[in-house]
């Protein structure tokens, strides 16, 4: 198709210049071909020139298919890993609350020794926080992972973790895991 704006005898000569090229090309590629055989069946100059339509194209690309099967494989890798690392992400939210249970426990134990107290008597949780690492998020909140409050305790009794929170973890953490924390 010729381009608007350029003469016939301009279209015309671009166009046998594309032809002369693919001409010379498919000499060189095909200039040890048997001459019984003509030119190499795989040749694409051959056909091109014959056509005298376009360059064969050199453009490498993927086809949808292809396409369509990487991103199916991503999607079967996602779909097997991602229950793994929820998995993981609740078990390090179980470890990290019987961690909290016993730095309480311990809290409490060393504020009955500091201030005399004695068996059941009642700690805020301004009292055993204290007793905590400083800027810690037990410290400044005296709330676990989920944002549930420990509360006040009692001198002499273990902390027990919040019902909620051992029933959301219940699957990745059972009553042997909060000993002797758990319910």
């Amino acid at each position: 198709m010729r381009e608007s704006g350029t003469s016939r005898l301009t279209f015309y000569l671009r166009r046998r210049r594309k032809v002369d090229h693919i001409e010379r090309r498919h000499v060189q590629c095909c200039k040890n071909a048997s001459p019984v055989l003509g030119a190499r069946p795989d040749c694409r100059h051959a056909v091109i020139s014959k056509t005298m339509n376009t360059t064969p194209s050199n453009q490498k690309a993927f086809t949808l298919v292809e396409i369509m099967i990487v991103v199916a494989i991503i999607a079967l890798l996602a779909a097997i890993a991602v229950p793994g690392f929820m998995r993981a992400r609740k078990r390090s939210q179980a470890s990290r609350i019987l961690t909290d249970l016993r730095l309480i426990d311990s809290a409490i134990d060393q504020y009955a020794i500091e201030n005399n107290k004695k068996s059941n008597d009642p700690v805020a949780v301004a009292d055993w926080t204290a007793y905590v690492k400083k800027g810690s998020p037990l410290y400044n909140t005296g709330n676990n992972v989920f944002g549930t409050s420990y509360g006040s305790q009692t001198v002499d009794q273990l902390p027990q973790v919040p019902s909620g929170d051992y029933n959301v973890l219940s699957d990745v953490a059972g009553t042997g895991f909060w000993s002797p924390y758990g319910p």
